[in-house]
Parts: C-alpha cells; structure tokens; sequence
C-alpha cells in the first residue's frame, strides 16, 4: 500500500477504543523507499496518546528515519523504537506492568498499638545474653515473643493439623544480608514447594503490601474459594502476616522466623514456630535499599 494508506490503517487502530497500544509492521514486498512511511508513522506518535512500536524492515533500535531529533541530537516524543514483534509486544507488557505497579495504592503502616515491642525485645536479648553468637529460640521463649505480638500459637499445638475445610500455609521472614528483611509466603505441601509457589515483600509492610502478598501466590485461589470451597478468612492471614513483619522489623535480631498458618472460614491459627536470633553486629550496616512508599497512621 501506499505511505496514506498505512497512515490510515495505522490511524485506524488508534482511535478504535479497544486497542490499547500499536505494534506497526512494515515489511516491503519491493524495493520502495521507505522515508515516507516512515514519515507517517512518527506523525502518528507525536500526537498520539496510545504507545507505538514498530517492526520496520527487521531493524532493531532507533533507525534514523523514525526518529524525530531535538536540541542536542536528543530524540524526542513521536520516535518509534523498533523491535522484532515478540520484543515489541513484550517491552509494551513491561510498561504495562510498570504503570501498573506504579498506580497501586501506597498503603500505610497500621500502628498496631495492642503490641509490646519493649517486653519483646527484652526476651529476645536475654536469649542472647546466654548465647552472645546467636541459636534457635527454645519454643517456649519463641511463643512468649510472638506473644507480645498478639501472635498467639495455637494450644497444644507445636504442629497443626489440616482439619476439613481447612487451608495449611507458611508465613517466613528471613534477613538477606544484603537486601534486608523480606517476607514470605506460600500454601504448605510438597507439590507447592517443588514448583516454589511463594510471594516475596520486603519489610516493614504496609497494609496494602499485607493484602497483595497473600494473593499474589499462584494457589490464591485455594484460599478463595476454589472449586465450590467456602473461602477462609482472609483478613485473618493479613492480620497475622502484619504482626510477624512488624515483630522482625522492630526486633532486628531475628534473623529468621517461620510457622504455619492454618486458615479457615472463621479465622486462622498459629502452629510449628521456629525463630533465630542472633546480634545485630552479624548484619549488614548500611540499610536496606527499599524505597518508603507508606506512612504510619493511627490503628
């Protein structure tokens, strides 16, 4: 076709409201120049308010005649990136996943007032006065600290078993050395663990982040209701996965933290605690490099 009818197949696809974004290919059949094509295209993107990408002539980059150049030789808006067609759709579902994450709400930092971080953080140093190098929390010391979180193990209980209409999940937080606390979480079970099912958020974590990270699991749906299932009680998880990122975030000498969740319709409860401890000198001193996106409110 003609430069005019590329234009308008092109112009076509933009203003029709159910394309999002344009992938242009332009591949000439004969030997044709291919200014004027290239012309219509970045006339299109200069004003357009849908984002474009091309595959022309199997180029790869910025070819010189898709880009429009400003002061400095800088390319400006309208330049047309081109791509083979799988890079150009995957760089579109980048983007889409960028802004995507970046108009999620911020969330904010519940105070969690019912806590006692001071009582907690005194337990913690006492096992340490003992053991100066750091070990495993005895399980009855790890049930007083959760405690002082209203994280209360389940009593009896070291294990829980699965009882029906029940759904068994862990709940890790570990210290990276170099990125800082980050939390876990993932449904328990062999098949779960081969395939390595897990969300990950660093702390301290938001309300927001709280809700997100137990979703983001690709066994979500077991816990909502999958297959007729009656749902579990998920600001029950939320509840309990903000009390053990909140403990490890005030009480740095934690190193690791993990035990079981098991959810229901009515609730969720405590089971097969494991902490460690060790002194603050054994981390990295710089902080984590994580950007505060929440601010603390009053909860």
């Amino acid at each position: 076709g003609t430069p005019e009818e590329f234009a308008a197949a092109a112009s076509a696809a933009l203003t029709d409201p159910e394309v999002d974004a344009l992938v242009a290919v332009f591949v000439t059949p004969v030997s044709r120049s291919e200014d004027e094509y290239a012309k219509a295209l970045v006339d299109l993107a200069t004003d357009a308010d849908k984002p474009i990408v091309a595959t022309f002539l199997g180029r790869d980059g910025l070819p010189p005649s898709l880009v429009r150049r400003g002061d400095g030789d800088l390319a400006l808006r309208g330049s047309v990136p081109s791509l083979p067609v799988d890079r150009a759709v995957a760089a579109l579902a980048r983007t889409v996943a960028y802004s995507q994450w970046r108009s999620r709400p911020v969330g904010v930092l519940p105070e969690l007032s019912d806590t006692a971080p001071d009582r907690a953080r005194a337990l913690v140093l006492q096992v340490l006065a003992a053991d100066p190098g750091g070990r495993e929390v005895s399980g009855t010391q790890t049930r007083a600290v959760l405690a002082c979180y209203r994280l209360i193990v389940a009593a009896g209980a070291e294990e829980l078993p699965a009882a029906a209409g029940s759904v068994p999940t862990t709940v890790e937080i570990s210290d990276d050395p170099s990125f800082g606390a980050v939390l876990s979480f993932g449904l328990s079970g062999v098949p779960i663990e081969i395939f390595g099912d897990r969300a990950y958020r660093a702390l301290p974590l938001s309300d927001v982040d709280a809700a997100d990270v137990i979703r983001s699991v690709a066994a979500w749906p077991l816990l909502d209701g999958y297959g007729g299932a009656v749902p579990v009680d998920a600001a029950a998880i939320e509840n309990i996965v903000l009390r053990a990122g909140r403990l490890c975030d005030d009480i740095p000498q934690i190193a690791r933290l993990r035990f079981t969740v098991l959810a229901h319709a009515d609730g969720a409860e405590i089971g097969n605690p494991v902490m460690y401890v060790r002194p603050t000198t054994a981390r990295v001193q710089e902080p984590p490099r994580r950007a505060d996106r929440s601010e603390p409110v009053n909860g």
